[in-house]
């Protein structure tokens, strides 16, 4: 999996989730949280879709508009519950912007 990217980028976050049996599950409720490498925190909650071709998968864009490392957050509520962190970085513009 890439987790460098540009500034500009669209990307697709993603987090799939799992009963205790593993059985994966769409949540009841979903919570994703960005933070940017400045320390702002958006939330895309009401973004959030369910993936129709992968159960228990959900799915947000975010355009990668800072350099530098971002962390995002997932938590779910209800059946299944459960939360995961990860992080991915975004790599400074070397050719300015005419």
């Amino acid at each position: 999996m890439n987790l460098s990217f540009d500034i500009e980028d669209l990307l697709e976050l993603s987090g799939t989730f799992k009963k205790l049996d593993g059985t994966a599950q769409y949540p009841s409720t979903v919570q994703l949280l960005v933070q940017r490498p400045d320390g702002t925190v958006v939330d895309l909650s009401g973004s959030v879709v369910q993936d129709p071709a992968v159960t228990g998968r959900m799915i947000a864009t975010v355009t990668a508009d800072q350099a530098g490392r971002w962390w995002h957050r997932w938590k779910s509520t209800g059946t299944p519950e459960g939360a995961e962190e990860q992080q991915f970085y975004v790599r400074r513009r070397r050719v300015p912007n005419p």
